[in-house]
């Protein structure tokens, strides 16, 4: 019954199907019926309602059996047995079948009413369906599933929920050859109340949405409760566990696989940001980015019968081996083991090392199997309510060096002192992996610790910034209790999940996952710069538990702590001026914050560069860099009239900013502990911070209430850095009451790189040719553009300028100098200066001719900026001949700046220049139709096109003219200016008569440089007849008789106009390309262009020329004549044939 393939709700062709029947009052039903040898589904429902079906037997079906997509309908009581797999069904072979198949395929029904089914064997499923709404009474009671692939699975693609719960309940699974109860949904999932028995898998979860890199956290639950768990009974043999289905035989990569093959319980629920792509790939992967939040819940839970048996090791928990990014908390309470060892209850795998290559975690263990942590809640598990199992992130820590995890991956910050002294690991961290105490025992068949005093838990690190995907911040070093009982841990971060050009993306996000342990402190410190933006949580966290956090910068700037939003200053704020000014007292140990205090604490210790903070469960802390210009000053006072606030008075009007953004950080006297004349300046070291006010969010523009200060975007802070670097340098400061001697700029760190799309075939590559990973070798960019932001830029006045490169003593006018131009500015010591302004905002520097003819300019960019250390002029020259001439330079930019000007030493020569002219015109002109010249201007000393900027100022009149009388008309005369003079077009020309043969000339005259240019074209056909769209190109080839080759090598050219004289005339076609090729045979060829017709017309009178022998002309006093015809790739042949029958034949269709 029914008919294969045809499973769609418009064409079910079912053997016994009901479509658009609408609710139903209950009456309808299907009731102690047999279905035998369906080759499709048996029962289907299609917007047809409340149906009750019961007590049918359905044996052997192609595909599901059952199949809901209506409402209310009840299944009670009913026997499928017999589900083949339609991909590989009766010899069958589709390894792209994507549809998943279930005994009862239930995802588009709502409100189903299950009670008492049994799924007996099924090469797919048994169940497929969406599952229970949590918060609804169930509808589904005592239903079983044996003999699967899958018991029951929830999987289903939907529209992310963050509330929605989805549940399975009261069902039995056994002997269910990959997984009872798989469940992959973007709601969280609850399985409750089941029997799972002789499975390879009791449950897997996965759970996805939101996306981390939408940075949205949703707390999603994946519970699995009040259940019963049996690893084996007494009855299951290993016969029957190595058995596999069809299905499983021919698609070998989809399945679960536990312990060398044993069974297991519950495997530990992955979150994902996106579903997995099974069944391309296997079911069981996490293949998205982690979820930032998620959950375990394991309660009430019974664990039969697992042992190690011939078949494998059988676990009651076990984690996904192909999680490999994050595995969020576990927490398990009410626990019961029965005929299960201790040894036998739980299973971490190990870090997959086939991962560690550079398109997946490059060159480190990825961290989802060594951050893992499971809290007992009630002592059921570990026998301590609050006990805790974590994995061994310290395996193979300078082991196995493929696996890329020892003491030289720890950040070089967190190895050395502030004055860069080495720090041995026993000063510091002499202890590895996640903190352990005397509590801790390690489990070695678990491959995990048992820790009875520690409360682990798991700590999300995300980087905010827009390049969180393309800058890699890994190896990140976590350090707890730093001293002589300090663990080091380490961090990569999850692996590369995209797909490019053939490559992987070389995108990791940038979002760590940590276990550590509440009141205990930790330092921490990234490889590459710390992102602008860093956000943490401490999952699944009491608001009483804390962890002080002691971070790492490199560069030291302001850093804004807020807690769910809020903004919380330092402790050593200057509270007699905040929220008005924002102003930090001086630095002291006794504002170190303590684990105590509240959550968002926080103090930075500016010379060991450590940011302190306190971290507490159930909030979001936020670590924002605020940009933060510094500025390192030596400014000479008068100190008997000096004050503070009267220098920040000074500055603010100077940078035409609020006096509340600038902060002072440090003052110190160069004459401290010396006399001083009074009425004597002095100088004074002055170090000053310039930022926007703190505001309560990363991404907030409203400043905090109270505050004077005002809003500074990046383009404020560098037109600041602009505006003082030029006060310093030009020496002009009108508002200043004090003279700056020194100035070092330190520039805000460069704004986070937006990313422009996915890698390129360029730089998708993960290795450089040399065998650099593609992320070292952009972290080492990474540190080289920090330690120069770190250091900043120490400005210098300058005194003078000099010229480093001058002009030849002999140039050609219109053209570039082959010497450029190179000026360098000295300081008062005599040094070169590097720096001449901001590099946005860099000094300008013009050129100036004199001398030589007075109506000569100056031609190319005459003003250039100081870069680099000199100004470079690039295409400086003179438009006049003439002698005597000179240049001086000066500084023009800005207007503060003292000129510095400086001249030539000796004058120089410019010699007459000579244009030449090329000429680009149609291969044909038709007759009375506009055609167009293009015209390109040639250096006759280099016989490249001249430069556009040496002929601004000229201008280029001239003549279109023709050789013959051709009735030649329309734009012949023509004027071209300035840069139009290099190149240009003559539009619109037009000739009167169809000549075979014709030039066209042109004369010109370049003024005011007076230069005449003068070219013609080549041979241009004029046809007489309009060129069809459609037109080909056919080749004809002709035998020459009357003379030998030798005779002819020096006629050739001879020889082919002779010929083109002949036929250049015949039909309406362009003939063009003659060619004349010697050798043991003399053959003649020609290109000949137009439609079908007008080429066979051609042809045809062609082929009677030859015929009569009319191609008939005298050369090196023999008399020659062409014979033989072959057109393009045809054969040869003599034009003989009445009718031409032969030539029309040989014509291209």
């Amino acid at each position: 019954m029914g008919q294969k393939d045809f499973s769609e709700s418009t064409d079910p062709r079912f053997s016994l199907a009901f479509h658009s029947l609408g609710t139903d009052d209950g009456s309808n039903y299907v009731k102690k019926c047999s279905f035998n040898k369906n080759f499709n589904s048996a029962i289907g429902f299609f917007s047809s309602n409340n149906f009750v079906v019961e007590n049918n037997v359905v044996y052997y079906t192609v595909g599901s059996s059952i199949v809901d997509e209506g409402e209310d309908n009840t299944f009670r009581y009913n026997l499928i047995s017999l589900l083949f797999f339609p991909g590989t069904y009766n010899g069958e072979s589709e390894s792209q079948y994507q549809p998943w198949e279930g005994g009862f395929y239930l995802n588009k029904a709502s409100r189903t009413v299950l009670q008492g089914n049994v799924v007996a064997g099924s090469e797919l499923a048994g169940y497929r369906t969406y599952g229970e709404l949590c918060e609804e009474s169930t509808n589904w009671v005592d239903n079983e599933v044996h003999g699967a692939t899958y018991g029951v699975m929830i999987w289903k693609k939907g529209n992310p929920e963050p509330m929605d719960c989805r549940r399975i309940n009261n069902f039995y699974a056994w002997r269910i050859t990959d997984t009872a109860f798989y469940m992959q949904s973007y709601a969280s999932l609850h399985l409750t109340n089941v029997i799972s028995a002789d499975n390879l898998i009791g449950t897997n979860q996965i759970i996805y949405a939101p996306p981390a890199l939408s940075h949205m956290v949703s707390t999603k639950t994946a519970t699995t409760d009040n259940s019963l768990f049996i690893g084996a009974s007494p009855s299951y043999d290993c016969t029957y566990h190595d058995s596999k289905s069809n299905a499983q035989n021919f698609f070998e990569t989809l399945w679960t696989k536990g312990i060398d093959g044993g069974n297991a319980g519950v495997m530990l629920a992955a979150f994902v940001s996106g579903v997995n792509m099974a069944p391309k790939h296997a079911f069981h992967e996490a293949s998205s980015y982690p979820a930032i939040n998620g959950a375990t819940h394991i309660s009430n839970v019974k664990f039969a019968n697992y042992a190690n048996r011939s078949c494998g090791k059988d676990v009651a928990m076990i984690s996904n081996k192909d999680a490999d990014d994050a595995i969020h908390p576990v927490f398990v309470s009410g626990l019961t083991f029965l005929d299960t060892s201790e040894n036998n209850r739980l299973f971490l795998f190990e870090p997959n090392l086939g991962r560690v290559n550079p398109s997946d975690c490059v060159d480190m263990d990825c961290d989802g199997h060594k951050k893992v942590i499971i809290t007992d809640n009630d002592g059921t598990f570990l026998d301590v309510a609050g006990a805790t199992a974590t994995s061994q992130a310290e395996f193979e820590w300078d082991g196995d060096p493929s696996r890329g995890v020892g003491d030289y991956r720890i950040p070089v910050s967190l190895r050395q002192n502030s004055n860069g002294s080495i720090i041995t690991a026993a000063e510091k961290f002499p202890q590895k992996g996640i903190i352990r105490d005397d509590s801790c025992t390690l489990m070695a068949e678990w491959r995990a610790w048992k820790c009875t005093n520690l409360r682990h838990r798991m700590m999300v690190i995300e980087s905010m910034d827009t390049d969180t995907e393309i800058r890699r911040l890994s190896p990140i070093g976590l350090i707890a209790n730093p001293g002589v009982n300090g663990y080091v841990d380490l961090l990569n971060g999850p692996m590369d999940r995209g797909w490019c050009f053939g490559y992987t993306c070389q995108e990791r996000i940038s979002t760590f996952y940590a276990v550590v342990a509440t009141g205990h402190t930790y330092e921490m410190a990234m490889t590459s710069t710390p992102p602008q933006v860093i956000r943490f949580h401490l999952l699944h966290t009491d608001p009483s538990e804390a962890v002080l956090l002691r971070m790492y910068f490199p560069k030291m700037q302001r850093f804004d702590i807020s807690v769910d939003g809020v903004y919380v200053p330092p402790t050593n704020i200057d509270n007699s001026k905040y929220p008005a000014n924002y102003q930090l007292l001086p630095e002291s140990d006794s504002f170190f914050p303590s684990i105590t205090d509240s959550v968002g604490t926080n103090y930075l210790q500016r010379e060991e560069k450590l940011l302190h903070v306190v971290l507490r469960g159930g909030s979001v802390i936020d670590i924002t860099t605020t940009p933060t210009i510094i500025l390192s000053m030596g400014i000479a006072i008068d100190p008997d009239n000096f004050y503070e606030e009267n220098l920040v008075q000074n500055l603010a009007l100077l940078l035409n900013i609020a006096p509340e953004n600038i902060r002072v950080t440090n003052i110190i006297s160069e004459s401290s502990g010396r006399r001083r004349k009074r009425g004597a300046s002095e100088v004074i070291q002055a170090e000053f911070e310039i930022a926007s006010p703190p505001t309560d969010a990363s991404n907030n523009t409203s400043t905090i209430n109270g505050t004077e200060a005002e809003i500074l975007t990046r383009t404020d802070l560098e037109e600041i850095m602009v505006e003082v670097v030029n006060t310093f340098q030009s020496g002009v400061c009108e508002v200043c009451n004090f003279t700056i001697n020194t100035l070092r700029v330190t520039p805000p760190l460069d704004e986070p790189e937006v990313p422009t799309g996915y890698a390129t075939p360029e730089f998708g590559q993960q290795i450089t040719e040399n065998g650099t990973l593609y992320s070292n070798l952009q972290q080492q960019g990474d540190l080289l553009a920090l330690n120069q932001s770190i250091k900043g830029i120490t400005y210098e006045q300058p005194s003078a300028s000099s010229i480093e490169q001058a002009v030849p003593i002999t140039v050609k006018a219109l053209t570039p100098f082959a010497d450029q131009p190179v000026i360098v500015v000295l300081s008062d010591e005599g040094n070169p200066i590097t720096e001449l302004g901001r590099e946005s905002d860099p000094w300008m520097m013009t050129a100036f001719l004199s001398g030589g003819d007075s109506r000569a300019t100056l031609l190319g960019n005459t003003t250039v900026p100081y870069e680099d250390g000199a100004a470079t002029f690039r295409n400086l020259g003179v438009s006049l001949p003439g002698q005597g001439y000179s240049l001086s330079f000066m500084v023009t930019s800005p207007d503060s700046a003292p000129e510095l000007s400086v001249s030539l030493d000796q004058s120089f020569e410019v010699e007459p220049k000579t244009i030449k002219m090329e000429i680009e015109a149609p291969e044909y002109i038709v007759l009375n139709q506009d055609f167009s010249l293009n015209i390109v201007l040639i250096d006759a000393d280099t016989g490249s096109i001249m430069d556009s900027s040496m002929l601004l100022g000229q201008s280029i009149n001239g003549e279109v003219m023709a050789r013959k009388r051709s009735n030649l008309s329309g734009n012949t005369t023509f004027t071209f200016q300035d840069e139009d003079v290099a190149s240009f077009s003559i539009d619109g020309l037009r000739v009167g008569k169809a000549i075979r043969s014709f030039r066209l000339s042109i004369k010109s005259l370049i003024a005011p440089a007076g230069i005449t240019v003068v070219d013609t074209t080549g041979i241009i056909p004029v046809l007489d007849f309009e060129m069809p769209e459609n037109a080909k190109i056919i080749t004809i080839k002709m035998s020459v008789k009357g003379i030998k080759s030798e005779e002819l090598k020096r006629d050739i050219a001879t020889f082919e106009n002779k010929v083109m004289s002949e036929i250049s005339s015949i039909g309406d076609v362009y003939w063009h390309n003659p060619e004349l090729k010697t050798g043991r045979k003399l053959i003649f060829s020609v290109d000949a262009q137009g439609g079908q017709a007008e080429l066979s017309a051609a042809i045809e009178t062609l082929c009677m020329k030859l015929k009569t022998r009319e191609i008939k002309f005298k050369i090196s006093r023999r008399t020659v004549w062409l014979e033989e015809m072959k057109v393009d790739n045809g054969k040869w042949f003599k034009c003989k044939v009445r009718r031409f029958i032969e030539v029309k034949q040989y014509v291209v269709s």
